[in-house]
């Protein structure tokens, strides 16, 4: 570094300090105007262009375009000096794209320094080769690279092989006997260049036609492999004390390639597989990499029973391990196993539970993939029922969807019955229905259209299908458009099964579903032909149910005007003549099997083809005819020499211009497209699948006795885990005498044609401080606060203006600045109340102790903009507040400023109880105002039940209440008490506060008061001892583990004190450094375990959290982390 000049220190400098990247970017614009200024000196040095080229990838990595320097880059290249050259290639390779138009001028740069006695040239030559080549520039190089393959250095071969390799990626045609050359470096003596080409031949080996012809490598790479594993290579080549682990790996995925599903050549390497992976089990991660490829090629040659019993005890180890990585691993690898035979993870059962319960989502991810593996017809109930699980609690959309398909798969190819399986495609078309497969859709209709093949069996089957739907529609319920097609082809075709419902009712919850919001409107398609059926049932229409159908019938969407004119068409028909002469010709009963016979020849359309082939227009040909056509005009044309003649001349002629009265002759394919409308029809009523043949059972070839049996001794487990084993063991059931699975159709055994039909269409919570909003808004006529309220939508305010009010503080202390002095709080009996004293109020919602002597001042009078702010004087607000003080824990010291006007001010604080929330507000005015009525109203939040209490005479009204009069001698208190119903974090308490001034007319202020994790938290001091903590601890799995770190010095009764007041945390136990406590959700049973371990050499710590619900966790371990 002392070579460089005092400016490249100063960039360097300057990038590191910059604090900014506009600040970086302006030394960047800086730096390239110098260069610039260099580049183009035509004085400049060599050495000094070098250092330029450096100081230009600054700026290139930087973001910043230095296109100007690519010329001098080049020039470098062609420098006689080996470190210049060395930064010119590197300047090119990492700035220099390779369709750019100065790469023709470094073409010959590289031709030069490959056919140089320097080796470091031609090897600098070589690697810029394969990094800025492009498919036009191949041919001028290639026949430099190849003479390089024959070079006396290794590191030149290794590079030319592996710059033929690029040649082969970027276009495999460009290099013709690739595979000769792959196999020379393959013998190189050298294990550097067989390596390399190891590389290119598992590139080619993905081929499916190279692999015929690289099969006799397999006998070289057995002999490779046995070298290398018998430790022939040179140590230089050892990593770990393992012999070359990745020339081992690449081996492996070569072998893996050759042997897939042929026994022969797999019988060739079944010896030196068992030996490599005995010997590559080291204890070490790149041992464990190396026996997990030694499963994979296992798992994928032609199986063997000696070799599979290896890689399962191999496995064992992985899965057991600690490691979620080696697990993960372990899962992956028995992934594999489990196609072959599905005994291999009989053994290791509990540990997949394990695994589905691990708060490591890839490993759960892969564990669900190793049970959609596993599944048989003898446990798919309880694999099923546990994918169902995971369905419905995951966020993750990715996973939900790659769940529901595997569902769906296995519903089809398993079910024990098709009760079960309708109820199994019910439950998804509830998790999300949106990510079941169209063809599951038409499946489930063709299993319900079919039935078992019994009357009785189906007939019922059938109801219960109807009875299910509609109570779906009934629910009232956002119902996806899939499972609406669905509900509306059963509803067609089988409601007059289910003697609960009749005909009228049917329409009636079907004309619901019509005219509900739709994401397809081919949905309504599928609703308007079930009315149509159903009519056809009844025979008679409702005048409902056709001005349902004149509704539409003027749509955009062309099928649905086609399938409403339909329906009105053959009811006017059948009122004309006869309902059951025409509906049971056109939609007969149960109709949806019926045979069809297809004219495929379509005869009836062979009078007008003879008519238009008169005419001359072209014959049609067939698929063979068009064949034998297309050889004939590919066969080439002889020639005796070379054509001397000139071309013949071409006359341009002018388009032919068309007219609305001429009729083109172009042929036209009278047959071909009269098949294809006939393949299009729209027909609702015939849109499923033929019916389903009963499927082969598959087996494979039992292997059970080849297997060589391991007698072990008996282990001796304890009760607990007899009976956890036995309450998971349905969930390993194997198919006896089997090494594969079997496939069991859920189709009936009829059969019928298949009808041509048209298928159907297919916040993260954060903690924030009190936002305060108000909108005093004058109306232009009296109004009174009821009629406010009345036409109130507390989900969608007015637009509000947000004012800036006063944070909460959080300790008595910091408010001292604040209050302007202390008075002592009055006596109870001096204050007087309409309903209830106020000791009988405060009874209704806590416990009062006695009040403090001291009481908090209220807020003092300010002015703002001239608008005087009302003071809060009444001493009996603050001794009210020290009262739920006395017994509760508050969210502030006293009674914090929420939403203000000129007239109204409303203040609040939280109180923490064991089982709610109360949320404290003030109303008060000031300056003489009597205001005639005054209400408020509030939206209770998400999963909270509210109520509210005020020790003001009132009328109660929905979520609100409304008081007669406000004045300056007593404000209203009022008391909302919140109560957590289910877990939810990040919502709030909106409302309105409405009021009548002197003129009568209303004003409103806009109440929004977050609801955060610490108000839904509380203590928990009779949580028991530290063994409940351990069992707890080892039952929640959802677990959070966060690093903190500590301000000002270390003091651990400062960090548990910290804990206890600001978390709510009640201390279990210390133990040195390590703190355990816990705490609840209010008014729940759910609880949360927090494990703190501080360090105070490097003044941090580490806090833990879990519990049994994720958001749960997530939630309180950002609030524990924020408090430190």
């Amino acid at each position: 570094m002392s070579n460089h000049s005092k400016e490249f220190f100063e960039l360097i400098r300057g990038i590191g300090e910059a604090k900014s990247k506009q600040e970086e970017d302006k030394i960047i614009l800086r730096e390239m105007a110098t260069l610039k200024t260099g580049m183009e000196n035509p004085k400049v040095t060599l050495k000094m262009m070098k250092e330029y080229m450096v100081r230009l990838l600054y700026c290139e990595m930087l973001g910043h375009d230095a296109s100007f320097g690519y010329i001098n880059a080049i020039k470098l290249t062609s420098s006689k000096d080996m470190l210049e050259k060395r930064v010119g290639y590197l300047a090119v390779t990492l700035c220099l794209p390779p369709e750019h138009e100065l790469l023709l001028l470094l073409i010959a740069n590289l031709q030069n320094d490959m056919k140089s006695t320097n080796y470091i040239s031609a090897c600098c030559a070589l690697t810029a080769a394969a990094k800025v080549v492009n498919e036009e520039t191949i041919p001028a190089l290639l026949p430099q690279v190849l003479e390089l393959r024959k070079h006396a250095k290794p590191i030149v071969r290794k590079k030319a092989i592996s710059t033929l390799h690029r040649f082969y990626q970027i276009s495999p045609s460009s290099v013709p006997d690739i595979i000769e050359y792959a196999k020379e470096a393959l013998c190189d003596p050298d294990p550097c260049v067989m390596g390399a080409s190891l590389c290119l031949l598992y590139d080619l080996l993905c081929v499916p036609d190279n692999v015929r012809q690289l099969k006799d490598l397999v006998p070289g790479f057995v002999t490779i492999l046995k070298q290398i594993i018998e430790r022939r290579l040179s140590r230089d080549y050892d990593y770990h004390r393992l012999p070359a682990p990745w020339i081992q790996i690449k081996l492996l995925k070569n072998i893996a390639l050759l042997c897939a599903d042929d026994r022969s050549t797999s019988e060739l390497v079944y010896e030196v597989l068992r030996e490599g992976m005995q010997r590559a089990d080291t204890g070490l991660n790149i041992g464990h990499a190396v026996v997990f490829e030694f499963v994979k090629t296992i798992t994928t040659i032609y199986p063997n029973n000696l070799l599979l019993e290896s890689a399962a005890s191999a496995i064992s180890r992985f899965v057991t391990s600690s490691n979620h990585n080696l697990k993960y691993l372990g899962i992956q690898a028995l992934t594999q196993i489990v196609k072959i035979n599905p005994k291999y993870a009989i053994q290791h059962q509990m540990v997949v539970i394990d695994c589905l319960e691990d708060t490591d989502e890839t490993l759960r991810r892969r564990t669900l993939e190793l049970l959609f593996t596993m599944t048989n017809s003898n446990n798919v109930v309880v694999i099923v029922k546990r994918l169902l699980e995971f369905a419905r609690k995951s966020i993750d959309t990715h996973m939900r969807k790659e769940l529901i398909e595997k569902i769906s798969i296995l519903a089809k190819n398993y079910s024990p019955n098709i009760s079960w399986y309708l109820d199994t495609m019910n439950t998804l078309f509830e998790i999300d229905p949106q990510y079941i497969p169209q063809e599951a859709l038409q499946n489930m209709m063709s299993v319900i259209g079919e039935g078992v093949g019994i009357d009785e069996d189906d007939e019922e089957m059938r109801s219960h299908c109807v009875e299910t739907f509609c109570d779906v529609i009934d629910s009232k319920n956002v119902i996806h458009d899939l499972h609406i097609q669905v509900i509306a082809w059963v509803l067609g075709e089988y409601s007059y099964m289910n003697a609960n419902y009749d005909s009228s009712d049917i329409l009636s919850k079907l004309c619901d579903l019509v005219d509900r919001q739709l994401e397809f409107e081919e949905t309504r398609c599928w609703i308007i032909t079930a009315m149509t059926k159903i009519v056809a049932q009844c025979k008679v229409a409702s005048p409902e149910v056709l001005e349902y159908v004149r509704k539409y019938k003027d749509s955009k969407n062309v099928d649905l005007q086609q399938r409403c004119y339909e329906f009105l068409a053959l009811v006017n028909a059948c009122e004309r003549n006869s309902w059951e002469e025409i509906m049971d010709s056109v939609l007969p009963l149960d109709g949806a099997y019926e045979d069809i016979e297809v004219d495929i020849d379509l005869s009836f359309a062979q009078d007008y083809v003879n008519i238009m082939i008169r005419k001359g227009s072209r014959k049609y040909l067939n698929n063979e005819e068009k064949k034998v056509l297309l050889t004939e005009n590919a066969k080439p044309v002889k020639r005796t020499g070379l054509m001397v003649n000139a071309y013949p001349t071409v006359k341009a002629t002018p388009n032919p211009v068309s007219t609305s009265g001429i009729v083109s002759t172009a042929p036209i394919d009278i047959a071909s497209r009269a098949f294809s409308a006939t393949n299009n029809t729209t027909d609702i009523s015939t849109s499923l699948p033929k019916k389903a043949r009963q499927r082969k059972m598959v087996t494979s070839p039992s292997s059970e006795s080849h297997h060589n049996e391991v007698h072990k001794p008996p282990v001796t487990i304890s009760t607990a885990e007899a009976k956890r084993k036995q309450k998971y063991q349905d969930l390993f059931v194997t198919d006896s005498g089997s090494t594969a699975t079997t496939k069991v159709s859920t189709q009936p055994k009829k059969t019928a044609p298949k009808r041509k039909t048209s298928k159907g269409p297919t916040a993260k919570p954060i903690l924030q401080p009190t936002t305060v909003e108000s909108t005093p808004v004058q109306q232009s006529q009296p109004i009174s606060v009821d009629d406010i309220f009345s036409d109130m939508v507390m989900t969608n305010p007015v637009p509000q203006v947000v004012h800036t009010a006063t944070q909460p503080k959080s300790t008595m202390n910091e408010l001292d600045d604040f209050f302007s002095m202390t008075t002592t709080a009055p006596s109870v009996a001096t204050v007087s109340t309409p309903q209830t004293t106020q000791d009988s109020f405060f009874d209704q919602i806590l416990q009062p102790s006695k009040p403090s002597s001291v009481a908090l001042q209220p807020v003092p009078m300010s002015k703002s903009n001239d608008i005087i702010i009302p003071q809060s004087k009444n001493k009996r607000t603050s001794y009210m507040i020290q009262q739920l003080a006395s017994s509760h824990k508050s969210a502030f010291s006293d009674l914090v400023q929420l939403v203000r006007d000129d007239r109204v001010l409303v203040e609040y604080n939280k109180f923490w109880k064991s089982d709610s929330l109360i949320v404290a507000l003030v109303l008060s005015t000031d300056r003489g105002f009597v205001l005639p009525q005054i209400s408020c109203q509030f939206s209770p939040p998400s999963a909270f039940a509210m109520t509210i209490q005020s020790d003001v005479e009132s009328k109660q009204k929905p979520n609100g209440l409304t008081f007669n009069s406000l004045d300056t001698t007593r404000p209203i208190y009022v008391a909302i008490t919140l109560t957590p119903t289910d877990i939810v974090m990040g919502t709030r308490l909106v409302g309105q506060v409405a009021y009548s001034n002197e003129q009568n007319f209303a004003s409103y202020l806009n109440v929004n008061i977050p609801i955060d994790t610490i108000d839904i938290i509380t203590e928990y001091p009779d949580f028991g001892s530290t063994s409940q903590f351990a069992e707890g601890w080892r039952k929640y799995t959802q677990e959070k583990k966060n690093l903190i770190k500590l301000t000002g010095p270390f003091d651990i009764n400062r960090c548990i004190d910290t804990l206890k007041q600001k978390a709510k945390i009640s201390i279990i136990q210390i133990i040195d450094m390590e703190v355990i406590g816990v705490c609840r959700v209010v008014g729940r049973s759910d609880v949360i375990l927090i494990h703190s371990k501080f360090n105070a050499t490097a003044n941090s710590g580490t806090i833990t959290v879990r519990t049994a619900d994720r958001t749960l966790t997530e939630n309180v371990s950002r609030l524990v982390s924020s408090i430190f």
